[in-house]
């Protein structure tokens, strides 16, 4: 007995065929995102610019919430609005939206027209950061244009974006 002799090697498949490649939904996911992230620093940098171009507070709102919160920080539970001693306030004076004087608090100590600027920048941040991950979230396609078009709600919207308001967070949150 002789060994049979041993079997070739079985021939290499042939190199596949170069076939149209689909998108990767992954990179376009990716640059989707980017666009809403432009999109939103864009809105963010209008915001602060009509902001910054006109620093002093915008109405007596504004004093009003950021001289709580500059009071809140002597004394963290006010029951008492002493400044105005012939108001229903003067003796029972309950804070409507505590949380949102606690969020200016580290705000209060700064100049007039400085804290007032940032709280507006924090609230636009908040605003447009909620509305984008909704957007995001939501799957919307073209997310970046609805994101866009929020300066263009109109001037009463703008205005309000444009003040240190807690109506501002409160968009935000719903």
């Amino acid at each position: 007995g002789t060994a049979p002799p041993p079997a070739a090697p079985a021939p290499a498949p042939p190199p596949a065929r170069a076939t149209p490649t689909t998108p990767d939904p992954s990179a376009s996911r990716r640059r989707s995102l980017l666009a809403l992230l432009a999109a939103a620093l864009v809105v963010v940098a209008i915001g602060a610019w009509l902001r910054f171009t006109a620093p002093a507070p915008w109405s007596f709102d504004e004093y009003y919430h950021l001289g709580l919160a500059r009071e809140m920080r002597h004394d963290l539970r006010m029951d008492s609005f002493w400044w105005t001693p012939f108001s229903t306030l003067f003796d029972r004076f309950v804070d409507s939206t505590p949380l949102f004087h606690l969020l200016l608090m580290p705000l209060a100590t700064l100049p007039l027209e400085l804290a007032a600027a940032l709280g507006v920048l924090l609230g636009q941040l908040f605003v447009v950061g909620a509305f984008t991950w909704s957007l995001w979230s939501l799957r919307v396609p073209r997310p970046w244009w609805f994101l866009l078009a929020l300066p263009a709600l109109g001037t009463l919207f703008l205005q309000r974006l444009e003040m240190v308001r807690p109506h501002v967070w409160l968009i935000g949150f719903t």
